[in-house]
């Protein structure tokens, strides 16, 4: 794969995202102060990934939860940008996850793919098994050695 196919798979392997532990990943952050969105009051973080791609995110100032992130994502020199927007936050064992999200270019606000989630589970018990590697099989037509 090459740098740009992978830049996605590197990004969603970050579980805690950029924003967790910064510093130790070369990110910088800074504070841009307030703003709003939808009429309503937030903070406004920048930060610039080790890469060069640029998040910025919305937080609510009572709960710090994120509202909305805007990347811009530099692809062989072009800017793409994208917007997520995150809503209806509910607390399940003690961490809060929003059930709402829509995300889409930040070019065509109006053609945004919408996510209603219905149910977070977590700390649910799972069969170990679920985790070992499979059999490698011969190929169709191969004698194994």
């Amino acid at each position: 794969m090459g740098e740009d196919e992978l830049r996605p798979l590197i990004e969603d392997a970050d579980f805690y995202g950029p924003l967790v532990d910064y510093g130790n990943k070369n990110n910088k952050m800074e504070s841009l102060g307030h703003d709003t969105v939808d009429g309503d009051d937030v903070y406004r973080l920048k930060v610039t990934l080790a890469n060069g791609d640029i998040f910025y995110y919305y937080l609510d100032p009572d709960t710090y939860l994120e509202i909305r992130i805007e990347k811009l994502v530099f692809v062989r020199g072009a800017v793409q940008e994208s917007i997520v927007n995150l809503g209806s936050y509910k607390r399940v064992d003690g961490v809060y996850y929003p059930y709402s999200m829509e995300m889409g270019s930040k070019r065509n606000p109006g053609d945004m793919a919408k996510i209603q989630v219905e149910k977070y589970e977590a700390n649910i018990p799972v069969d170990d098994s679920l985790f070992r590697m499979p059999a490698i099989q011969p190929a169709a037509g191969r004698k194994e050695r």
